[in-house]
């Protein structure tokens, strides 16, 4: 009871969700509908509630710097200061250094990710960097190598994590993607 449909659109309500993901298995490009449009006080107000357990507030779900606008917004409430002036670090997920194989799973490019990785590296706000581990489909080699380029000197400095592919939001089954 938590789905329905408006103007051909889902629409979710978090009231009456039980958190089962039987939408996600239902939708057959396995996305969550699990979406909230917030404003940064509206979210901002959600991070308040939970001051006292957490070190800081991540943001992820896509590229996040797409929203420059949103993430200044909530991260100047959180310190009061212009987005990377108020960013401790940041923690970037590589999907795929080939566009090809970046763009079937996540339906858009990887310049922007590249681009990112070029910024924050020369800023010094990379945190860590995040290689998105898809056996037999992403070309990890590749990856570290495409990343080192990028980050120059900086890359003995720049802590690499390996995290497992999740496969929420992807367009399609895995298996239906090209190899690298």
């Amino acid at each position: 009871g938590a789905l329905s449909m408006v103007d051909g659109h889902v629409v979710w309500d978090e009231a009456l969700c039980a958190w089962c993901d039987d939408c996600i298995r239902t939708c057959s490009h396995h996305a969550s509908p699990r979406v909230l449009w917030m404003t940064p006080e509206a979210a901002m107000e959600r991070v308040s509630r939970n001051i006292p357990f957490i070190r800081g507030i991540t943001v992820s779900g896509g590229e996040c710097s797409l929203y420059p606008g949103f993430l200044t917004g909530l991260f100047t409430l959180a310190k009061e200061r212009a987005l990377m002036e108020v960013c401790d670090g940041v923690m970037l997920d590589v999907k795929s250094w080939d566009p090809a194989v970046h763009r079937a799973l996540t339906g858009a490019d990887n310049a922007a990710v590249k681009k990112n990785l070029a910024f924050l590296s020369e800023t010094g706000k990379l945190e860590e960097l995040r290689l998105v581990v898809v056996d037999g489909l992403v070309d990890a080699e590749a990856v570290i190598a495409g990343a080192a380029e990028t980050l120059g000197p900086r890359a003995a400095e720049t802590r690499l994590k390996l995290i497992t592919f999740r496969p929420q939001g992807v367009r399609g089954r895995l298996e239906n993607h090209p190899s690298p």
